[in-house]
């Protein structure tokens, strides 16, 4: 049977069960050395990759029905 909880008791869990990374001590360390560590900050790239719009980065979204009928030869314009 399908248990649900409220979206406020799912943040108090969430929050008990990572609450020891507020503890944790920041270090630098080297790549080779960084495998199954945890980021203390995000990462962001000096540069933009790829260097075209691609949509499984950029986010585009379509309509299933604008897409009916296209392929590769026949591509869909608007």
């Amino acid at each position: 049977m399908l248990n649900t909880i409220t979206p406020d008791k799912v943040v108090a869990i969430i929050i008990m069960e990572y609450s020891f990374l507020e503890w944790l001590d920041m270090e630098t360390i080297s790549l080779d050395q960084a495998w199954g560590r945890i980021l203390s900050q995000p990462v962001e790239s000096r540069e933009y990759i790829p260097g075209f719009d691609r949509s499984t980065v950029d986010r585009y979204v379509v309509q299933a029905a604008d897409t009916f009928g296209c392929s590769d030869a026949i591509p869909a314009s608007r």
